[in-house]
């Protein structure tokens, strides 16, 4: 070993000095000593022989001087006189040569200086005295009789939850509240052994908390019912247990017969202490019985009368309650918090037999707090019942073999109402009673005949036999039939026939008895929508009679629209003097009234896309009637750059604006216009409209193809011409077929 000083005379360790002494106030979380001699740096002290900690700011560290330079035996004595618990440790800091807790002395000798933290010892000295002065001796729990320490445990009563803390360390708890929780400290921040005691001495359930994760024996929290108590004690690391928890036996099989007559009944400890509860009386109003937040079993009797409900909940009604039908009687259990059924599933029972109940009290009542449930009112029916009313009744039959059966169904698809039974075809009837209707929802659309998907108010697939008439009573909305059909199948039709079978009819009318309006007496509407057609078919063509074909004035176009089928002959309209085509001597159109004032009696042909054809004949203009195009066939182009700069004008008529530029005497300048509309064997026609004199210019086309043709302009003055000119361009069709 090194750094040891021995007397050469008598071979005795040699100390480096006198005896001393150091007094220190301890600020830091760790503090270093040196040995006399040394120079301190911050956060270092010197040692002594003698060190008083005088105080500390936290809990610290006190690291030993370097053990190499001192020789074995070198003992110093600490003594602690600060609030907090302070720990030796060798230079370095890397073990621990004992816990100086306040008050105490500890003498710590060096038998090891081989290293820097060399090996210490220690010796704890009594705690400031010499003999045990029990005044100084007593803590929590005890207190001092003379010289002797006695068991202390303070009292302490509370009535609202509360948190344990280190101060409450051998305290005796008493709880006289309703439902509460007392909640633990972290075991680890008390320590090992700090306990209490605990007492129920209250009228609800007090539940004893861990915090955390930690636990109370093994679990997250206890319950503690009126009159348990329990000694309580913890690890100092996760875990608490109690020791002694008792059972209370103050509840036990008693009968509490209480009349009651409505309103809130709150039970007191001494009445919830009976486990049977019977309860009578003339109830003026529903009645809740209140029973402790306490875990408890009830047998409860219903005997009271009147034509209201007796309900049992928990004081506060935060949890679930069961209302006891009258005359009943039931098992339930209180849980602290809910009233509850003991049982609510029954299982080995073949058959179950009731009584037939009422209205009032079904035979199974629903706890909903109202009084609804089933019940048979005569033999052979069931009676469903919400708030003592009827719902619903089955009434059976002793010869019945078919029954009606309701099917639910999954996501996106239908329920199903059906009728079952042994025979073969059955029916359903609905049967109002009187003359009362029977109504379908005002968006739901009936499906009859195997329509799965009905898209109209009534879609039917088949025919529709009627007895007696249709009749559609006057109003605001128009009354329609319609027939649906499938894309790719037949048109829908509507057949009038004066026969059941096609073949025998004679004829069949359409008689309209009524009037529409009073300015339209018994007027015939045929209407097909915003974009179908009225189609009017017939083996010999479609008669008028001692009357015209009219159109009413509207916004729209009133069209007679002809039907053909794609591949077949164009549709046509055939107008002609007699019934047959082949006697015809001419047909006109005349048009008797104005479509609007500008455009008395005009005509219009449209053929959508195509073209409107006139066959066989002449179309000829009689009296002074002009021949061209009407407002939307034209359109207007202003020409860019110069005279010679193409234009686009895809209209069969319209203007161009040419561009200004000199063109000189004699000269002539062209220019191309793209147009879809033209083709190669049309013929464009053009003039001069405005910006200059017409006998100042010649006008020609140049050339004609698809989608473009050429005008050429010259100059047939005798000086140079700069003017802005505005030419008008129509296309007149042609075909080389």
């Amino acid at each position: 070993m090194s750094g040891v000083y021995t007397n050469p005379f008598g071979g005795g360790v040699i100390t480096p000095s006198p005896r001393s002494f150091a007094e220190i106030d301890l600020t830091l979380a760790v503090t270093q000593l040196i040995w006399p001699g040394y120079v301190a740096t911050s956060g270092q002290f010197t040692t002594a022989d003698f060190v008083l900690f005088a105080s500390a700011s936290s809990i610290s560290e006190v690291w030993m001087p370097d053990a190499s330079v001192v020789g074995v035996g070198t003992a110093v004595l600490f003594a602690n006189q600060s609030a907090f618990d302070l720990t030796l440790k060798p230079f370095g800091g890397a073990a621990t040569i004992g816990v100086l807790e306040p008050g105490q002395y500890r003498l710590v000798i060096l038998i090891d200086s081989g290293t820097s933290a060399g090996t210490w010892i220690s010796v704890l000295y009594g705690v400031g005295m010499g003999s045990l002065d029990a005044g100084g001796a007593a803590g929590a729990g005890l207190s001092a009789e003379g010289s002797q320490l006695q068991l202390n445990i303070p009292t302490s009563s509370f009535s609202a939850s509360y948190n344990i803390t280190p101060t409450d360390r051998a305290n005796l708890f008493v709880w006289t509240g309703g439902a509460g929780v007392l909640g633990l400290p972290v075991a680890a921040t008390v320590g090992e052994g700090f306990s209490f005691l605990l007492r129920n001495q209250g009228t609800g359930t007090l539940t004893l908390s861990a915090e955390g994760g930690e636990t109370v024996d093994a679990v997250a929290s206890v319950a503690l019912q009126p009159q348990d108590s329990a000694f309580v004690s913890c690890d100092g690391v996760n875990a608490w247990f109690t020791v002694g928890r008792g059972r209370n036996q103050a509840f036990n099989f008693t009968l509490l017969l209480l009349p009651v007559t409505g309103g809130t009944v709150t039970l007191t400890a001494t009445q919830a202490a009976n486990v049977v509860q019977r309860f009578t009386g003339v109830l003026s109003s529903n009645c809740i019985i209140q029973v402790p937040p306490v875990v408890q079993c009830y047998y409860v009797s219903n005997a009271t009368t009147g034509a209201f409900t007796l309900t049992l909940r928990v004081t506060g009604g935060a949890g679930a309650s069961v209302l006891v039908p009258q005359n009943q009687n039931v098992v339930l259990f209180c849980d602290g918090t809910n009233v509850l059924q003991t049982t609510t599933v029954v299982s080995g029972l073949t058959s179950l037999t009731l009584a037939l109940g009422s209205l009032s009290a079904p035979a199974i009542l629903f706890n909903d707090g109202s009084i609804s449930g089933i019940y048979s009112p005569t033999g052979g029916t069931v009676g469903v019942s919400s708030n003592a009313r009827d719902v619903m009744r089955f009434v059976g039959s002793g010869s019945a073999v078919n029954y009606l059966q309701a099917t639910a169904s999954a996501t996106g698809a239908r329920v199903s109402l059906s009728a079952q039974g042994t025979d073969s075809n059955i029916g359903i009837n609905i049967t109002p009673k009187g003359t009362g209707p029977v109504i379908f929802g005002a968006s739901a659309n009936l499906g009859i005949g195997g329509v799965t998907t009905p898209a109209y108010k009534v879609d039917v697939a088949g025919a529709i036999g009627l007895t007696g008439n249709i009749e559609f009573v006057p109003g605001v909305t128009d009354f329609r039939i319609r027939t649906n059909t499938l894309d790719g199948a037949d048109d829908a039709r509507i057949l009038i026939s004066s026969a059941q079978g096609v073949a025998t009819s004679r004829g069949a009318l359409i008689i309209l008895a009524g009037n529409e309006a009073a300015t339209a007496p018994g007027r015939l509407s045929l209407f097909s929508g915003t974009s179908g057609e009225v189609f009017l078919q017939s083996a010999v063509g479609v008669k008028v009679e001692t009357s015209l074909v009219s159109f009413t004035a509207g916004a729209g176009d009133r069209v007679i629209g002809i039907d053909t089928v794609n591949g077949a002959d164009d549709a046509r309209l055939q107008l002609c003097g007699a019934s047959t085509a082949g006697f015809s001597r001419g047909a006109s159109i005349f048009l008797a009234g104005n479509e609007y004032s500008l455009n008395p009696g005009r005509l219009t042909l449209s053929a959508g896309s195509g073209d409107v054809v006139v066959d066989r004949g002449s179309f000829l203009l009689v009296g002074n009637t002009p021949l061209g195009y009407g407002s939307g066939s034209g359109g207007s182009v202003t020409q860019l750059t110069n005279k010679s700069t193409g234009v686009t004008l895809s209209t069969p008529s319209g203007r161009i604006i040419m561009a200004s530029g000199n063109i000189a005497a004699g000269a002539s300048v062209s220019f191309e216009v793209t147009c879809t509309h033209v083709s190669q064997y049309d013929l464009p026609l053009v003039c001069l409209a405005s910006g200059g004199s017409a006998a100042n210019y010649d006008f020609s086309i140049g050339y004609v193809n698809a989608g473009a043709y050429g005008i050429v302009v010259r100059n047939v003055s005798a000086g140079g011409l700069n003017e802005i000119l505005n030419l008008n361009v129509n296309l007149l069709k042609g075909s080389n077929v």
